[in-house]
C-alpha cells in the first residue's frame, strides 16, 4: 500500500543566496510494520530560481528516520544554469543529514556547455547540500572521439558558483578540434594529423576562467605557462607561455594554428570573437624554422578586436640581435601582416650555410625592413610582401662561389 505526497514552498534569498521555489513529491509505503524505516518507490525534487533549474528523482530506496539517513538504488539529476546544461544518473545514492552529504556511485551522463556536448562517467561523487558544494575525484569525459580525465570541486552553487580542479588529455586529434571550432576551414591535405596532449589546473566562476600549470605538447614541441579569460567588463584574454625549443618543418608557418601549439593558444581569442582585448608574453629558448635558428626569443603581445600586435619582439640571430614590431590584422577578409624591424650584426654566412649546407660566405650584415604582407600564412607570402628592405654587408668574403649564385 502506498501514498503520494506533494509539498511546494519558497526560500528567501538570505537562506540560499537567491530566492528558490522548491517542489517535493514522493511515493512511500504506508505499511505499519515499516517502523522507523520507510521504503519508497519515488522521491523527487524540483528547484527553480533566477537563472537556475535543478531536478532530482530517486527510485527504489528507504528512509531511516532514526538515523536520519536514506538510500536509493537509482537516481537521476538535471541542472541548467546560463550556458550549461547537464543530465546524469547513478547506480546508488546514500544521504546523511549530518553532515548533510550525498554519496553517489556509478555515475554517467551528458552535458551541454556552449557548443561542447560531452558524455561523462565517474566512479563516485560527493555532494554537500548544506554548503552547495561537490567533489568528483575522477571524472572521465568523452568528446569528438577523445577522452579527458579530470578532478572537480565546486563551491557556492546556490549563490555564485565556483569550480576548480585539474584535467589531462592525451593524443587529441588537433585537426578534428580545429574543424569543429571552425578555426581551420577547407580541406586539410598533405599534412600528418597532429596529436595533442595536455594537462593543467583550472578555476572558474562567473567573472574569470583561469588555467594554471599548463603543460601542452604537440609532437616533440612542448609549451608551459598559464592563461586567463576575464568577463567582468569586456572579455580580456591574458597569458604567459614559455618553451625551450620549437622545431617547425619548412612546410609549416608559425602564424597558422596548425603550425605550432604557441600559435594555436595565442590565436584562439582572435578566431572566436571580434571583441575583447588580449595581453600576454611569450618566451622561446630556440626556434628552428626552415633550417634557420633563432634564440632567446621574447615577445610582448597585445590585441584588440581582430588586431594582434607583437611589440617588441627581440631575439638573437646568428651572432646578431633583432628587434621588431608586428601587427597582424584580421579585420579584412584577407589578413595583413605589417612588419617593421632591424637585425644588426648577424653572420650571413651562417644563414647561407644552414640553408644550403655550403660554407661559402663570411662577413657581418645589417638588415632593416618595413613590409606589409597580405595572407602571411599563404605559401607565396614572400611574393606578396610590399615595402622597403635594406641590407648592408661589411668585411664580405666569398669562398668557392660567385655572388650571382647566392
Amino acid at each position: 500500500d502506498t501514498a503520494d505526497i506533494e509539498l511546494t514552498f519558497r526560500t528567501p534569498a538570505s537562506l540560499a543566496g537567491r530566492p528558490l521555489s522548491i517542489r517535493l513529491d514522493t511515493q512511500v509505503s504506508r505499511s505499519p510494520e515499516a517502523g522507523t524505516t520507510v521504503p519508497f518507490g519515488r522521491l523527487a525534487a524540483h528547484v527553480a530560481g533566477p537563472n537556475m533549474l535543478a531536478t532530482m528523482e530517486l527510485q527504489g530506496g528507504t528512509i531511516d528516520f532514526s538515523t536520519e539517513r536514506f538510500a536509493a538504488a537509482r537516481s537521476q539529476f538535471t541542472l541548467a544554469v546560463p550556458g550549461v546544461e547537464a543530465k546524469f544518473q547513478s547506480n546508488s545514492l546514500e544521504y546523511g543529514s549530518n553532515p548533510g552529504t550525498v554519496q553517489l556511485t556509478g555515475i554517467s551522463g551528458e552535458g551541454y556547455f556552449g557548443r561542447v556536448a560531452p558524455n561523462f562517467t565517474a566512479a563516485s561523487a560527493r555532494l554537500d547540500l548544506a554548503r552547495g558544494a561537490f567533489d568528483i575525484p575522477v571524472l572521465t569525459t568523452r568528446w569528438l572521439g577523445h577522452q579527458a580525465v579530470a578532478g572537480l570541486e565546486g563551491h557556492s552553487l546556490y549563490g555564485e558558483p565556483r569550480v576548480q580542479g585539474h584535467v589531462s588529455v592525451s593524443e587529441v586529434n588537433l585537426a578534428d578540434v580545429l574543424h569543429w571550432a571552425d578555426i581551420e576551414r577547407g580541406q586539410r591535405t598533405g599534412h600528418p594529423q597532429e596529436l595533442v596532449s595536455a594537462s593543467a589546473r583550472f578555476k572558474a566562476d562567473a567573472q574569470v576562467v583561469s588555467i594554471n600549470e599548463l603543460d601542452l605538447s604537440m609532437g616533440e614541441q612542448q609549451v608551459r605557462g598559464w592563461m586567463q579569460l576575464n568577463f567582468e567588463s569586456e572579455p580580456v584574454w591574458s597569458f604567459d607561455f614559455r618553451t625551450d625549443q620549437l622545431d617547425l618543418p619548412p612546410t609549416r608557418v608559425l602564424l597558422t594554428p596548425g603550425g605550432s601549439p604557441v600559435a594555436l593558444l595565442i590565436g584562439l581569442p582572435f578566431r572566436f570573437s571580434g571583441t575583447g582585448r588580449t595581453t600576454g608574453s611569450l618566451a622561446i629558448g630556440q626556434l628552428r624554422a626552415g633550417g634557420l635558428l633563432a634564440e632567446d626569443i621574447k615577445a610582448r603581445i597585445k590585441g584588440a578586436g581582430r588586431q594582434l600586435a607583437v611589440s617588441p619582439l627581440t631575439a638573437k640571430f646568428y651572432g646578431g640581435e633583432t628587434r621588431a614590431d608586428l601587427v597582424l590584422d584580421y579585420r579584412q577578409p584577407e589578413p595583413v601582416l605589417r612588419l617593421q624591424g632591424v637585425l644588426s650584426g648577424f653572420d650571413p654566412g651562417g644563414v647561407v650555410r644552414d640553408l644550403t649546407a655550403i660554407d661559402m660566405m663570411s662577413g657581418q650584415a645589417d638588415l632593416s625592413v618595413d613590409l606589409a604582407v597580405t595572407q602571411p600564412a599563404a605559401p607565396d607570402a614572400v611574393e606578396r610582401a610590399v615595402g622597403v628592405a635594406e641590407f648592408e654587408l661589411e668585411n664580405a668574403g666569398v669562398r668557392g662561389a660567385v655572388l650571382d649564385s647566392l
